[in-house]
């Protein structure tokens, strides 16, 4: 009877072997191959530039920019969810590229902030006026710094981009041909 159990025992840890290793490549594709993001605090949203992301940079991000679209349309229909997200992943590149490359000091933030009309009166600036803004975001005025230093290094990287680019009046002419006859 022992001999008996025993080999069902074994036929049981067999099986359970064979379920394991079957089961074993897809759990690991989709958990790491298809880069799915763990839902939730403490996890990571994806990797960039094979460093990985937090969820909480992630969130915090898209929850910005989410915002700034509030602001503009109102309300944000549900489709535009995938156009958020990607727009998320795509500012936190653009900040990791302009951040490897680019340096902004802190006289730039300073200087870009006194001239923000925002916090301006009568052409001076306020410094009430700058941390209560800072304030109605949630941010400290160290947090909102370093976000206005990424901005500035991103539209530093753009701006550099664009100097790069050189397009001629026949070809922007030729590529909206092109496109019109495609349309039609």
């Amino acid at each position: 009877m022992f001999k008996q159990l025993l080999r069902l025992k074994n036929r049981r840890v067999i099986a359970l072997w064979i379920v394991i290793m079957l089961a074993m490549p897809f759990i690991l594709f989709f958990h790491w191959g298809a880069g799915s993001p763990v839902a939730g605090p403490g996890g990571t949203a994806g990797t960039i530039f094979g460093r990985a992301v937090p969820w909480e940079a992630f969130e915090e991000e898209y929850q910005l920019i989410r915002r700034d679209l509030q602001t503009q349309l109102g309300s944000i229909p549900e489709a535009f969810e995938p156009m958020l997200r990607q727009q998320t992943w795509d500012r936190l590149i653009l900040r990791q590229e302009a951040h490897r490359q680019i340096q902004v000091s802190n006289e730039e933030v300073a200087t870009y902030i006194q001239s923000q009309p925002t916090f301006q009166q009568e052409g001076r600036f306020v410094p009430e006026f700058y941390f209560r803004f800072v304030r109605s975001l949630g941010f400290t005025p160290q947090a909102f710094e370093e976000r206005l230093r990424d901005d500035l290094r991103i539209q530093k990287l753009l701006e550099a981009v664009k100097a790069q680019v050189h397009v001629s009046d026949e070809e922007v002419n030729a590529l909206f041909n092109e496109a019109t006859v495609f349309v039609q």
